[in-house]
């Protein structure tokens, strides 16, 4: 199985590799700061620019993935087919524990802007389930481009593998199971796109559901 890397916009790469900074440490004064921190528990350490290079790669980016939305009522409706929004292109910068960051760059008009940046532990183990992909016997035999699928409505995000000659579509729950929040996404490490809906129907229906019995 070989894992295909996306042909990334060069005005996203650059985007990225040039906004990174301003937007993780813009200063105050002498102190850095982010702009926005949000984070649940103990705040964790952010990485310096000088510990995202420490691995010495030419770029400062990598594991390049487009990224894609769904939205309830699409899950709810399909029919086996989904034409998510795309939303962008996610970025990591560092290569080792607590050294690492990854960020969100999106297309607005003619520019491109880095939107959003995370770190801590749960970046390292997105990174480390991106480079599990190619160890899966379940993806044997096939060329499939990762992309990121992400639910907003449902809180999940899935890795969408696609085979673009032999037409196959493939979901990788992230976290895998066991430690899939959503049971239903518990019981396999790979789904096809058709189980893979079938599965999160019925909770969009239900999400929708309860949307239309309360509020204004």
């Amino acid at each position: 199985m070989s894992i295909l890397k996306p042909q990334v916009p060069a005005a996203a790469e650059e985007a990225f590799s040039t906004q990174l900074a301003d937007f993780v440490w813009p200063s105050q004064g002498d102190r850095p700061r982010t702009i926005t921190q949000e984070y649940v528990g103990e705040m964790p350490r952010i990485p310096s620019l000088s510990d995202l290079r420490q691995s010495g790669d030419a770029a400062l980016f990598h594991d390049a993935h487009h990224l894609y939305v769904l939205d309830l009522r699409d899950v709810a409706d399909n029919a086996d087919v989904i034409s998510p929004r795309a939303a962008g292109w996610r970025f990591f910068a560092g290569n080792s524990p607590g050294n690492i960051v990854m960020a969100t760059v999106k297309r607005k008009g003619d520019n491109w802007r880095m939107t959003s940046s995370h770190y801590g532990e749960r970046v390292w183990e997105m990174l480390e389930a991106v480079r599990a992909l190619d160890q899966m016997t379940e993806l044997e035999g096939g060329k499939y481009e990762v992309r990121v699928l992400t639910v907003p409505g449902l809180n999940l995000e899935v890795f969408w593998l696609t085979d673009k000659q032999a037409g196959t579509d493939l979901a990788v729950p992230f976290p895998a199971p066991p430690k899939q929040p959503i049971e239903e996404l518990n019981k396999y490490p790979v789904y096809t796109m058709t189980n893979f809906l079938a599965a999160i129907r019925p909770l969009a229906r239900q999400r929708l559901a309860a949307g239309s019995k309360y509020g204004g």
